[in-house]
C-alpha cells in the first residue's frame, strides 16, 4: 500500500504517546499535537510532511473523532511508496533473522526480471478502496496496469494506461476523445474535463454490465452510511451511493 494508519490507544493520556502511525517502520517519524474527541461527528485534522533521504517525517494536528476512527478513515499518505514498501521488506526480513548487506537505493530494474510475485486482493477490494479513500496513487498504479496488459513488453506507464482509457471511452461507450480532457488517470489534475451528460452516459453504460457492475456499485457508499453525508435525509422510496474523497 501507500498509506499508513494513524492510531489512538485509549489507555494512556499522554497526548504524545496517545496517537502513533502504524505499522511501526524507520520509514516514517511522527510528531502528533493531535488532540482525540470521544465523538460521533466527524474531525478535522491537519497533517504537515517532511521529505528527507530515509522517508517522511509527519506532523499531525488538529483533531478527530470517535467517527473518524469508527469509519477507518484515519490515514495518511506516503511520499514515496517505493521506498516505503522496500524499508517495510527489509525490516521484516531483518526480523526473520535474514541478514541483507547493503543499503536501499532507487533504481529500475531490468526487463523481464521478476523480484516479487503475490496474489494480491480482488479488483472489487481495490476498487472500493480507491473510491472510499480517493487514493489517487492506487488510481494511477491501475491505469498503469492496463498499459502493462495491451503492452506486456513495456513498463507499464500511466500515458499508455490514458490511451486504453480513451480507446475503451471511444469505442465501448461512444464518447469520443475530442469532446473531453483526460489528462491523469487518479483525477488529480485541472486538466481533466468531462461534462455532466457523460459522467451519465458512464454511469448508464455501466448498469448494463452485467460483469462490472456490481464492482462499481459496491464501490459507493449509501448516503445514510456515508461518514459526511449522514445528514441528508433522502425520500424514503430514493436511494443515491456516492464516492468519497477522505485520504
Amino acid at each position: 500500500g501507500n498509506c499508513l494508519d494513524i492510531r489512538v490507544n485509549d489507555s494512556v493520556s499522554a497526548l504524545s504517546e496517545k496517537i502513533w502511525l502504524a505499522p511501526p517502520t524507520s520509514y516514517a517519524s511522527v510528531q502528533s499535537f493531535m488532540t482525540y474527541k470521544d465523538q460521533m461527528v466527524t474531525g478535522r485534522p491537519r497533517m504537515r510532511f517532511r521529505r528527507l533521504t530515509w522517508g517522511d517525517a509527519f506532523t499531525l494536528g488538529g483533531w478527530i473523532s470517535a467517527e473518524d476512527r469508527q469509519q477507518g478513515k484515519l490515514k495518511v499518505a506516503v511520499s514515496r511508496p517505493g521506498l516505503y514498501f522496500s524499508t517495510l521488506f527489509l525490516e521484516a526480513l531483518d526480523r526473520a533473522g535474514i541478514v541483507v548487506q547493503g543499503t536501499l537505493r532507487s533504481g529500475r530494474v531490468n526487463r523481464g526480471i521478476s523480484l516479487l510475485s503475490y496474489e494480491g486482493r480482488s479488483l472489487g477490494d481495490i476498487v472500493f478502496e480507491v473510491n472510499q479513500d480517493s487514493n489517487n496513487m492506487m488510481a494511477r498504479v491501475l491505469a498503469q496496469q492496463l498499459g502493462k496488459t495491451v503492452d506486456p513488453q513495456s513498463d507499464g506507464t500511466e500515458d499508455i494506461g490514458l490511451s486504453v482509457i480513451r480507446d475503451y471511452l471511444d469505442l465501448e461507450m461512444g464518447i469520443v476523445s475530442s469532446n473531453y480532457r483526460l489528462s491523469n488517470a487518479s483525477g488529480l489534475s485541472l486538466g481533466n474535463r468531462f461534462s455532466a451528460q457523460q459522467m451519465g452516459q458512464f454511469l448508464l453504460y455501466m448498469y448494463r454490465q452485467p460483469s462490472v457492475w456490481k464492482v462499481f456499485y459496491d464501490s459507493l457508499m449509501p448516503v445514510g452510511e456515508h461518514v459526511k453525508l449522514r445528514h441528508i435525509k433522502l425520500p424514503s422510496d430514493m436511494q443515491v451511493r456516492v464516492k468519497s474523497g477522505t485520504l
